[in-house]
């Protein structure tokens, strides 16, 4: 009877600790999407694709056309991905879809070759593995430009 009230004491803390963990990463997100809920590109990918959820985004122009563009990485069925979208003054055009990592996601905008198109730094990880990779968007398509243990968190 001790060894049952012991073990269900101790799966009540672990169950709150998980439920706590689970809130505050819904916080995160919550947090990071909020200063992009009035952003045109980001309504337009939810309307269109209400059954992907999105995880995190950031708007630049990155194909030098003065347009704000938007990296999306969002989660479908059980995969983490990654598509931008690409205000061309027509309407919206979307890039190919690649793969994102899995926890812990991060994009960094830098112009590391200070040339046209602005480059994207996305990081993550899957299980500790931690990965990163360089990216620019070239004729629609997302590029990786240079990468390391992308394959092991994605």
């Amino acid at each position: 009877m001790i060894f049952m009230k012991k073990f269900l004491g101790i799966f009540i803390i672990i169950f709150t600790i998980f439920l706590l963990g689970c809130e505050g990463q819904a916080e995160k997100e919550n947090e990071v999407l909020s200063k992009y809920n009035e952003n045109k590109l980001l309504k337009v990918f939810k309307n269109e694709f209400p059954e992907r959820k999105v995880i995190l985004c950031e708007a630049a122009d990155l194909t030098n056309d003065n347009i704000e563009d938007l990296i999306v990485i969002f989660k479908e069925e059980k995969e983490t991905r990654m598509v931008v979208l690409v205000d061309s003054g027509d309407g919206v055009k979307y890039t190919n879809i690649v793969p994102a990592p899995i926890e812990d996601q991060s994009i960094k905008l830098k112009n590391i070759d200070n040339k046209d198109e602005m480059e994207f730094i996305v990081s993550g990880s899957k299980r500790g593995n931690i990965g990163y990779a360089i990216f620019r968007i070239e004729n629609m398509k997302i590029v990786d430009l240079f990468g390391e243990g992308m394959d092991s968190c994605c």
